[in-house]
């Protein structure tokens, strides 16, 4: 597929953007980095939104769920594994016919940083996320994807409430479930354009849900029709 220069050059002028922006006050352990461009990202047809920058992956490489020597993170080999059952992969070192590079954005484009004094993430707070939101907008606008994956609860909530402003089961569990039972993806009007929208969890290996969802052959299916 031919990749429009217009398009490329578009996307490094958002990213020019969001690396700038001094909308947050910015701490010393809330960082962001220049993404590194893959072209062939902007070719594909899913869209996955995360909570926000990785930690020890994109936050230090520029690219998503890649750790700085080019390997995946454990949480991208198990994300990488999952995208491989319909045609994707978020690996630089296995893409061929049998895979396309799948583009890869979060709800909120910095590293929140940890909470202090524990070593857990910290979630971003609703103004950071008010602040950000609409660089993933402009993000979809570019890419223009068929195809939008919410991975985990914190991106479906924010997703749902800041950019669908639709209501949403507290379980995300049961919305997974009662899409799979319903036998469609659903679609959502978004920047004037249809587009299918399905939650789905985190690959994090703290999550045991994530296994059960990879094993349903009806959501796979599901999503290969639409691809």
């Amino acid at each position: 597929m031919i990749i429009s220069k217009k398009k490329v050059r578009n996307l490094v002028k958002l990213y020019e953007q969001i690396h700038s922006c001094a909308r947050c006050t910015i701490s010393e352990d809330i960082s962001k980095v220049i993404r590194i461009i893959d072209e062939q990202a902007l070719t594909s047809k899913i869209f996955l939104v995360g909570q926000a920058l990785g930690g020890n992956t994109q936050r230090i490489s520029g690219i998503p769920y890649t750790k700085i020597d080019g390997k995946l993170s454990p949480t991208g080999q198990r994300l990488n594994e999952f995208l491989h059952l319909f045609g994707y992969t978020i690996s630089h070192q296995d893409r061929s016919s049998l895979f396309k590079y799948a583009y890869s954005s979060d709800i909120v484009q910095c590293y929140p940083g940890k909470i202090k004094p524990s070593h857990a993430d910290r979630k971003p707070n609703n103004d950071e996320i008010l602040n950000c939101i609409d660089y993933l907008l402009k993000e979809i606008k570019l890419i223009e994807p068929k195809l939008i994956l919410l991975m985990g609860k914190e991106s479906r909530d924010c997703f749902y409430k800041y950019v669908l402003k639709q209501p949403f089961p507290n379980s995300l569990s049961t919305h997974i479930y009662d899409i799979i039972q319903r036998g469609q993806i659903p679609q959502f009007k978004v920047l004037g354009k249809d587009l299918f929208i399905i939650p789905t969890h985190h690959p994090s290996g703290a999550n045991p849900h994530f296994n059960e969802m990879t094993g349903n052959h009806k959501l796979i299916a599901l999503i290969r029709e639409i691809l």
